[in-house]
């Protein structure tokens, strides 16, 4: 295995790679392969289809353990991050830096210093008698659309069973949040035609049936707020379904 490094140092390192969700994240899976390498590790790559990105998938320990079922941990955490064009940074956002007893870095929160802490728990838990396996899950391109997820799901071959049990490292300063709605994006699309404003007669403006269709989705967001479901009371602020156009 590589030198291994401290929590913060590990940090620093995984800030330093640009993994931009626009950008391939095969550097920073590269290091983080060759940083967990060794004895009793199995690394799996799950590629896109395009071979610039990869889901990483990395089991310690655990192989004795046959009764074991699907016990174990997965700790599951994303590689890439927004953009880091914001014109306010005062420090290379890609150079960890300690201001005021906080460190500052592009994905320093969301979420290296996850990932960093659970690839050093790795680290470690190579040295112990894990009869259940400890399994990291980093995907790509959760900023923008959760498609590395995604892609695991479809893809994965199951070569070896996961545990049942995960914590997935979003910050969510330090409170635990055990569940969400869940989301539905929908995109409705109008076809016009266009035509002079002294003969609109012959075409179809598309914009009069998209007002319409915002009027309906309008009252369906007041229903809905009317509405209570097994969950509601999980969500006090919001206990229904939100509608946002």
């Amino acid at each position: 295995m590589a030198v291994m490094f401290s929590d913060v140092g590990l940090l620093a390192r995984l800030v330093a790679f640009d993994s931009t969700s626009s950008k391939s994240n095969l550097p920073l899976a590269d290091f983080i392969c060759e940083y967990l390498d060794g004895p009793d590790v199995t690394i799996i790559r799950n590629d896109n289809a395009a071979g610039t990105k990869t889901n990483l998938v990395i089991r310690v320990g655990g192989r004795g353990g046959e009764d074991a079922g699907r016990g174990g941990l997965i700790l599951s955490g994303h590689m890439d991050t927004v953009p880091a064009t914001e014109p306010d940074w005062q420090s290379d956002p890609f150079e960890l830096t300690e201001t005021d007893d906080a460190y500052m870095g592009r994905g320093a929160c969301d979420m290296k210093g996850f990932d960093a802490l659970a690839i050093n728990l790795a680290r470690r838990a190579v040295d112990w008698p894990l009869r259940c396996p400890l399994v990291l899950i980093l995907t790509f391109d959760e900023e923008v659309g959760t498609y590395g997820a995604l892609h695991f799901v479809k893809t994965w071959e199951n070569p070896f069973e996961l545990p049942r049990s995960a914590i997935i490292g979003e910050p969510t300063s330090l409170r635990v949040v055990r569940m969400h709605k869940g989301f539905l994006k929908m995109r409705v699309n109008f076809q016009g035609t266009s035509a002079h404003t002294g003969y609109p007669h012959l075409g179809v403006n598309a914009i009069e049936p998209a007002g319409r269709v915002i009027t309906a989705l309008a009252d369906l967001g007041v229903q809905l707020r009317a509405e209570r479901t097994d969950t509601s009371e999980y969500f006090p602020e919001t206990p229904f379904v939100s509608l946002t156009v």
